[in-house]
C-alpha cells in the first residue's frame, strides 16, 4: 500500500511539472510575440511622426516666398516700360516729319525754292522734336534717361521724319510738279556765274552736276544728310536733357 500511496504521488508531481513547464513556455513566447509585436509597430508610428510635417509644411514655406520675390521684378518692369526709345523716336518722328512737308509745301507755294536760310529751319523743328521726345520718354518712364538711349531716340526720330518728308517730296516732284529741280539748276548756274566761269566751263560742270539732279539720287541724299545732322544735333541736345539714374552708375 505504501508502495503504491508513492507511485500515485509521484505520477501527480510529474503531472504537475508538465504543466508547469507548458504554461512557462506559452509565457516565453507570449512575451516573444509582444516583442515583435512592440517591434513591427513602433516604426510605423515614427514614420507617421516625421512624415507629416515634410509633406505639408515644408512646401508651403519655401513656395510663397519664391512666388513672391519673383513675382516683383515683373510689376517693377511693368511700371517703369510704359514707353521705349523706339515708340518714342517713331511718334515724334512720325510728327515732326508732317511739319517738315507742310513747311516745304509753304515754301514751294510761296516760291522761295532755293532760299538757304529757310532751308535750315528744318533742323530747327527736328531740335524741337528730340526735346520733346526726351521729355516725354522721362515723364513716360521712370524720369531717368542716359546719354545713349538720348542719342538713340534723336538718331531714329531723324531718320523717320526725314524718311517720310523725303518720300512725300519724291512722290511730288516725280508725278505732280517738278518745276523745283528746274528752280534748283538755275540758281547753280548762277552761282557758277559769279564764281566768274566760263560758258563751256558752266556747261561741263552742269553735265557732271545734272547727273546728281533727279529724284531718284537727290532725295536719298537728302535723307543720308538728314540723319548725319539728326546724328550730330543729338548729340549736343542729349548731354542737356539726359537724366541719368544714379543706382545705374554703381
Amino acid at each position: 500500500m505504501e508502495n503504491e500511496n508513492k507511485d500515485q504521488e509521484n505520477l501527480e508531481n510529474e503531472n504537475q511539472e508538465s504543466e508547469n513547464l507548458k504554461s512557462g513556455n506559452q509565457e516565453s513566447s507570449g512575451g516573444e510575440s509582444s516583442k515583435e509585436d512592440f517591434s513591427e509597430s513602433e516604426p510605423e508610428s515614427a514614420s507617421e511622426i516625421y512624415s507629416e510635417p515634410t509633406q505639408e509644411s515644408v512646401p508651403e514655406s519655401t513656395s510663397e516666398p519664391i512666388a513672391a520675390s519673383a513675382g516683383q521684378p515683373d510689376e517693377v518692369d511693368e511700371e517703369y516700360e510704359k514707353t521705349t526709345v523706339k515708340q518714342v523716336s517713331l511718334k515724334w518722328g512720325l510728327y515732326i516729319g508732317l511739319v517738315l512737308i507742310v513747311w516745304s509745301l509753304i515754301i514751294q507755294m510761296a516760291g522761295l525754292v532755293g532760299n538757304q536760310p529757310l532751308s535750315y529751319v528744318i533742323y530747327l523743328f527736328i531740335i524741337a522734336g528730340i526735346v520733346l521726345a526726351h521729355k516725354e520718354f522721362k515723364n513716360e518712364g521712370d524720369g531717368f534717361m542716359s546719354y545713349s538711349q538720348g542719342l538713340g531716340i534723336g538718331t531714329l526720330l531723324s531718320l523717320v521724319s526725314g524718311a517720310i518728308s523725303v518720300v512725300f517730296s519724291f512722290i511730288y516732284v516725280k508725278f505732280i510738279d517738278d518745276s523745283m529741280l528746274t528752280i534748283v539748276k538755275d540758281l547753280q548756274v548762277e552761282k557758277l556765274e559769279e564764281q566768274g566761269l566760263s560758258d563751256a566751263q558752266i556747261d561741263q560742270a552742269m553735265s557732271i552736276t545734272e547727273k546728281f539732279m533727279v529724284p531718284e539720287v537727290m532725295f536719298p541724299m537728302a535723307l543720308v544728310a538728314m540723319v548725319f545732322f539728326g546724328f550730330i544735333l543729338s548729340l549736343i541736345v542729349s548731354a542737356f536733357t539726359k537724366n541719368v539714374n544714379p543706382q545705374a552708375e554703381i
